[in-house]
């Protein structure tokens, strides 16, 4: 498929894209619909070379040039206008940060909404499967006002009272999986995809500002505005053991140490005298 000039007009062809925040992508001027104020930009920026990654770039597949692949991207998404939510931070190891009202640590999810509108969730759903974009839907009667966070507990627990806590039926992978924020229309708001990246243990993930992917939050703000974060994690250690636990004797004695640390086990021997 290609795109195309015909006597001043432009000719539109379709190649489906991904959509990473609430905002369809193609929406440079982020009033949340893609329309003739965008292409105003998109031409601006067309055969430009050399890349760029604030929103109002134009080089949707980071090819460090905007040409006809940027344009069916662009056009997959023509006059259509978005939700602004998205999921913002969650967390898939809770085992201190935040509990759920029967005192419980289970894994949660962040919904914010940035503006300009209210939204309601009429409709909406959560997955942890890309084939299974319904998984868990919110209650129907409640409206996310501007600037508000909503926390979602994964505990598959599967409650929608919408007076009370909610609960998805799913948990989260601390290893890493599919997650996503649903439209009513089966289109995606949200999706950190094919998988997010290993997780450790109350540290959550998601959306900074003046960033261009997700990070890790050592301090996580669930039901708050997020901080700044690394997007990559050092070694930390999980857990560790040793045997024997004490040396017997005056001998020799091997004591061997295992430690977990995130992405590898790492096991030496100290020699004690």
């Amino acid at each position: 498929m290609s795109n195309f000039f015909v006597s001043g007009v432009l000719v539109l062809s379709f190649l489906a894209g991904p959509i990473w925040a609430g905002c369809y992508e193609g929406d440079l001027n982020e009033d949340c619909v893609v329309d003739f104020r965008d292409f105003a930009g998109f031409a601006g920026q067309w055969r430009d070379v050399g890349g760029c990654s604030d929103a109002n770039c134009a080089d949707l597949d980071s090819s460090n040039v905007v040409d006809e692949t940027d344009m069916s991207r662009f056009a997959w998404n023509w006059l259509k206008k978005g939700d602004p939510l998205v999921i913002s931070e969650f967390m898939a190891s809770n085992n201190t940060t935040l509990a759920d009202e029967n005192g419980g640590y289970p894994d949660w999810i962040e919904i914010h909404n940035p503006g300009p509108e209210v939204v309601s969730l009429d409709g909406w759903a959560l997955t942890d499967k890309a084939d299974n974009l319904n998984k868990w839907q919110f209650p129907d009667g409640i409206e996310m006002q501007v600037g508000e966070f909503l926390v979602v507990f994964a505990s598959g627990k599967d409650l929608t009272d919408p007076g009370s806590e909610l609960h998805t039926n799913f948990e989260l992978s601390g290893t890493g999986e599919y997650l996503a924020l649903v439209r009513p229309d089966d289109s995606i708001a949200t999706e950190y995809a094919p998988q997010y990246p290993q997780q450790s243990s109350d540290i959550s993930y998601g959306l900074a500002d003046a960033v261009d992917e997700p990070v890790f939050f050592t301090n996580p703000t669930p039901g708050a505005i997020n901080g700044v974060g690394p997007t990559e994690l050092g070694p930390s250690i999980a857990d560790a053991s040793h045997a024997p636990t004490e040396p017997a004797g005056e001998a020799e004695t091997r004591l061997l140490i295992s430690s977990n640390i995130l992405k590898e086990a790492i096991k030496y021997q100290a020699l004690l005298i």
